[in-house]
């Protein structure tokens, strides 16, 4: 099991191949909090990867980010090319098991996305 462990100033250069995820800068701020302070990563097609932090450090505003729930402030975010915000197809890629426990009762992960 390969684990990657990302602080704000790492950036995974991605392999050959088409990416399924690209994150660049990545800023997202509510009000005055900054919640995610220019992260960047990439993603290979077919890899499988754990966002692995402290709490607060932004890993489920990232996610949120990256699966179109919400914008950006600043940054580019893409998912097989794509910006999920902008287009629809992105949930038939992606899906999202949220960390709270009324969530795993109600269904699998592939029933939240």
């Amino acid at each position: 099991m390969n684990v990657l462990t990302l602080n704000r100033t790492t950036q995974i250069v991605p392999q050959a191949g088409e990416l399924a995820l690209e994150v660049d800068g990545l800023v997202k701020s509510y009000g005055k909090v900054v919640a995610v302070c220019g992260i960047s990563f990439h993603v290979p097609k077919g890899q499988v990867v754990g966002l692995l932090g402290p709490n607060g450090a932004g890993k489920s505003t990232t996610i949120k980010v990256c699966l179109g729930l919400t914008r950006p402030t600043q940054g580019i975010v893409r998912v097989f090319g794509s910006t999920p915000v902008t287009v629809e197809p992105a949930g038939a890629f992606t899906a999202w098991f949220p960390d709270w426990y009324p969530a795993y009762i109600a269904a699998g992960g592939n029933k939240h996305r």
